[in-house]
């Protein structure tokens, strides 16, 4: 239009919809743009790459209306604008600096943090903790008998063998449980919390670890969470025991303490405590037989209680 021809009667504004690449735009030109409405003020054809955006002819342009615009899950290699909103982990992100994202999620939207304040805080729960595995924060996970939350992303260990233990800085405890994995298993991959029966007792793992041959050799690892007693029959030097375990010897029952071999109960109290004092009734003395504590024999009219034991005494 031309000046001499025409004369201006109203000022008005005409809708273009989302503002797009290699446009004309006129002054009065109305376009969205992220989460905002944008009035032109100056006629231009607008720039050529997504990655330039708006914001390379941006004085062109005035603020009509400030808004939000919902992008849904945020995506790679994706230009963000102002006052977009995506959904990253359990929490909603609203972005404050346009950009264009990673191009991986090994990455994720943390290498761009500076660039989104968070609008909404919750959780998303992913079931168990596995490997190789993109956490974002606030994704909770059971691992063991413990829930955890994710306090800064990361991606998780390359192996079982190192557990969510290689990042544990990254993780808050959300809720203390436990996890009852049956009869200690040697080489077997073991997490706090976790609850196991061994000899007599029900044990709980005070440490993440990878078992060995058994729980008495990463005893270190490992607290009794319930004492409990199981019979063992008579004591055998050549037996493991474990603590809880109920044997007899001659006349007497002891408990055992500790995990031993070869300790014998009346000359290792450390090892086994006293259970009940009583009597095995032996026969007829035999000077060459090897009597135990509490064992009775007849010699003559005359009864004997052994107070130790002895052979041939």
């Amino acid at each position: 239009l031309t000046a001499e021809n025409w004369q201006l009667m109203s000022d008005g504004q005409e809708w273009k919809s989302d503002w797009s690449l290699n446009t004309v735009y006129k002054p009065n030109d109305v376009v969205k743009y992220g989460g905002y409405i944008y009035i032109c003020n100056t006629g231009h054809t607008s720039a050529a790459t997504v990655e330039l955006g708006l914001e390379n002819h941006q004085s062109y342009w005035d603020l009509f209306v400030e808004g939000f615009d919902w992008k849904s899950d945020w995506t790679i290699s994706t230009r963000y604008k102002v006052n977009d909103l995506v959904k990253y982990g359990g929490s909603v992100y609203l972005c404050i600096e346009e950009h264009t994202s990673d191009t991986t999620t090994a990455v994720g939207l943390e290498g761009k943090q500076s660039k989104w304040e968070i609008f909404g805080k919750g959780f998303v729960w992913l079931g168990d903790w596995a490997i190789n595995t993109r956490y974002r924060v606030n994704d909770t996970v059971r691992y063991g008998g413990q829930i955890y939350i994710n306090i800064t992303g990361h991606t998780s260990a390359a192996t079982i063998a190192d557990g969510l233990e290689a990042n544990q800085a990254q993780w808050q405890a959300l809720h203390k449980g436990i996890e009852y994995l049956g009869a200690h298993a040697a080489t077997t991959r073991y997490k706090v919390n976790d609850v196991v029966k061994y000899g007599a007792n029900i044990w709980i793992a005070t440490a993440a670890h990878t078992s060995t041959t058994s729980l008495a050799a990463d005893e270190g690892n490992w607290s009794v969470l319930i004492p409990g007693l199981e019979f063992e029959d008579t004591w055998d030097s050549s037996t493991q025991y474990q603590p809880g375990d109920f044997i007899t010897y001659g006349g007497y029952s002891y408990v055992s303490n500790t995990n031993n071999v070869n300790k014998n109960p009346p000359l290792n109290s450390s090892d086994w405590t006293l259970f009940v004092t009583g009597f095995n009734l032996r026969g007829d003395y035999n000077a060459v037989t090897a009597y135990k504590q509490g064992d009775v024999v007849r010699v003559g009219g005359f009864t004997y209680l052994a107070i130790a034991d002895t052979t041939g005494n």
